[in-house]
């Protein structure tokens, strides 16, 4: 009963914040032999995964034997969450899928929840499928610790969310496995990984850096605006460099392939700054995370600065409005966050 009671309270809290977060809500669903509990569904459009993005939270009590158990319960959460869109639009063509696979339960082995926190979840064409086991005795959550690599700059969101909606504390409080005190310390640090509190001067770096990068991101989104407006003012009709047609096609060639290299190079250096575990952080601290994002926006500039070249060779506005707009959409997409610096300088006093 007293389990019962528990779990109750726990459901009931993780709807509250299900529903202040926009989530229509069904209780009781069954689906290919499976009774989930509760699903959760909300649609919103994000500009990082460029379109319409689908997330579900999908619980159920699971009496969870092995890894395998898991997995097949989590195929089953993403399954359900596939079939249940009701877009037009097809996966992959401005819309992608969220499916958060939550099995509640008493006790996780150990071996499972090492597993859950060190192995990647199975790759989806426009989707995300995220096994989490959420332990009421011990009041854990489990789920990938580490950034894979496939879809690696969308992970912290997705960690945020798992803490924010799922975080158990205070239904073990509620009853009575914690004292106010404790749920309270709690709460303080359940927005970092480590749980660790960062002082006043700690805080005080991390908003100085973190203005200098939001500056930094700015004033290098300015400069594509600053060509187009350049462009325009020039008009097609400036004189411009004289080329034959086959000198043309090797620049537009040429410049279409080092767009594609800057685009490649401006992902990696944002992908590395997003991960404090990376040899390059650990060496450079919270510097590192200002030199990624600028690393990317500069790549990112650069791309911009091949459409305006194309547009004195050419005199057409079309290769200029396309390289600045990718520039643009890239430079938005690999935008740099706070969240992101704020963990990296809890991992740089880790591991002072």
């Amino acid at each position: 009963m007293q389990k019962e009671k528990i779990t109750e309270e726990y459901k009931l809290e993780v709807v509250e914040r299900l529903r202040t977060l926009g989530f229509s809500i069904k209780a009781d669903v069954r689906y290919r032999g499976q009774s989930f509990a509760l699903v959760a569904k909300r649609t919103t459009f994000e500009i990082e995964r460029f379109g319409f993005v689908e997330t579900f939270f999908v619980l159920a009590g699971i009496n969870i034997r092995d890894a395998t158990t898991l997995k097949e319960y989590s195929k089953k959460c993403f399954a359900y969450a596939s079939r249940s869109s009701r877009m037009p639009l097809p996966r992959g063509l401005f819309r992608s899928t969220v499916c958060y696979s939550v099995a509640i339960c008493y006790g996780a082995d150990a071996a499972v929840a090492n597993a859950v926190k060190n192995t990647e979840p199975p790759r989806h064409y426009s989707a995300t499928e995220i096994p989490v086991i959420c332990d009421l005795e011990a009041g854990q959550l489990y789920y990938l610790e580490r950034t894979p690599d496939w879809g690696s700059v969308y992970w912290d969101g997705i960690r945020d969310n798992i803490v924010k909606v799922l975080s158990p504390k205070e239904a073990e409080r509620a009853s009575g496995g914690m004292t106010e005190e404790e749920a309270g310390l709690s709460k303080k640090s359940a927005g970092t990984e480590h749980g660790e509190v960062l002082d006043e001067f700690e805080i005080s770096q991390v908003e100085l850096r973190w203005t200098r990068v939001r500056i930094a991101w700015f004033l290098y989104l300015l400069a594509p605006v600053a060509f187009v407006i350049i462009c325009n003012v020039a008009g097609p009709e400036a004189n411009g460099a004289s080329h034959s047609d086959g000198a043309t096609y090797g620049v537009k060639s040429l410049f279409c392939v080092l767009s594609a290299i800057a685009l490649c190079l401006s992902y990696l250096a944002r992908r590395a700054s997003a991960k404090p575990e990376s040899r390059i952080n650990r060496f450079m601290g919270q510097y590192s995370y200002i030199s990624g994002p600028v690393a990317a926006a500069i790549a990112c500039v650069s791309i911009s600065f091949f459409g305006l070249v194309l547009f004195y060779v050419k005199r057409e506005f079309f290769w200029l409005y396309l390289l600045v707009g990718i520039a643009v959409v890239a430079h938005i997409f690999l935008r740099p966050r706070k969240q992101e610096l704020i963990k990296q300088a809890i991992y740089s006093k880790r591991d002072l």
